[in-house]
């Protein structure tokens, strides 16, 4: 799905690539997830983070470094999806009261929607600024990529109740 979604030039920088699942040093074989099973999600970050070690070429003392900043981004990046979603609803929501809608409300979630993306953009910003203490500009780019191909696939995969497949 990968594969075919995103154009070959556009789907990684040299060196961010995720291997197979199952494959050594990659993410564990695909499986059925289990909801809020503390065991199984710290094996898949600790599967990440020694893909993200190789595949980026951080050393022990950047990956120290980097645990505390992805716990930071991670949460409120989270804040900002769940917020997200739930003024879409809302959104959704008023446009279908009534014909006309409640102009006055639909108003307030689209800025509120806006607000959302410049939290995003704000949240991006500080992070890169956070990793530039840490890894090199190279680094950071393949670290971008590496996280989005690992959301993204996270996000596809939930929509089927698996752990991803890391096939790229």
């Amino acid at each position: 799905l990968w594969a075919q979604a995103v154009p070959p030039a556009r789907r990684q920088l040299p060196g961010a690539r995720l291997p197979r699942a199952g494959q050594g040093g990659g993410l564990p074989p695909r499986a059925q997830a289990t909801p809020n099973n503390p065991a199984r999600e710290r094996q898949i970050r600790q599967a990440i983070a020694r893909l993200a070690k190789q595949r980026i070429g951080l050393t022990d003392a950047q990956m120290a470094q980097l645990g505390p900043i992805n716990q930071r981004s991670e949460g409120e990046r989270r804040r900002i999806i769940r917020d997200e979603r739930q003024t879409r609803l809302s959104l959704r929501q008023a446009m279908q009261d009534s014909a006309a809608g409640n102009q006055d409300e639909i108003a307030r979630h689209m800025d509120r929607l806006i607000q959302l993306q410049r939290d995003r953009v704000d949240l991006l910003d500080r992070e890169q600024q956070e990793l530039a203490k840490v890894m090199t500009p190279a680094q950071r780019a393949k670290y971008m990529v590496f996280q989005e191909n690992v959301r993204r696939r996270f996000e596809q995969a939930g929509q089927q109740n698996v752990v991803p497949d890391t096939t790229g």
